[in-house]
């Protein structure tokens, strides 16, 4: 599949390069495939995504969506992160930069904010707490 993605890409415009420098624990090949995706969906889709870090995927979704809503859901916390907890949100806020007018963060647990959340979505990409309480 990611040799197909590759081919692509050489015809479709390619994301912003420097997306490529957020640190992320996705592939390289995975970062291409959530902005391939997201490229499918028509305009003024509504994108959810559980699970953002430091904003990597949620840039390339956004990139990819150009006209629509991405809504990023988590504590910014570090909770269950190798690195420790520490507060991330400052750092994503930095990284979305060119895109915070597509994405809007909702903080706090993925249960809480979907309690209160009332919008029709057309992606949902859950990148949580991968840990087994989590689940």
């Amino acid at each position: 599949m990611f040799k197909y993605l590759n081919r692509l890409f050489s015809i479709l415009p390619p994301p912003p390069q420097y997306l490529f420098n957020i640190f992320t624990h996705l592939t390289e090949e995975e970062k291409l495939y959530l902005y391939k995706t997201a490229m499918k969906f028509k305009k003024n889709s509504v994108f959810v995504e559980i699970g953002s870090y430091l904003g990597a995927s949620s840039c390339f979704l956004a990139a990819g969506l150009k006209y629509g809503e991405l809504y990023c859901v988590d504590t910014w916390q570090n909770d269950a992160m190798s690195e420790g907890p520490r507060d991330t949100y400052e750092d994503f806020i930095r990284n979305i930069g060119e895109f915070s007018n597509i994405i809007t963060p909702l903080r706090g647990n993925s249960v809480d904010v979907a309690a209160t959340f009332n919008k029709s979505t057309n992606l949902l990409f859950l990148d949580g707490d991968h840990s087994y309480d989590g689940l």
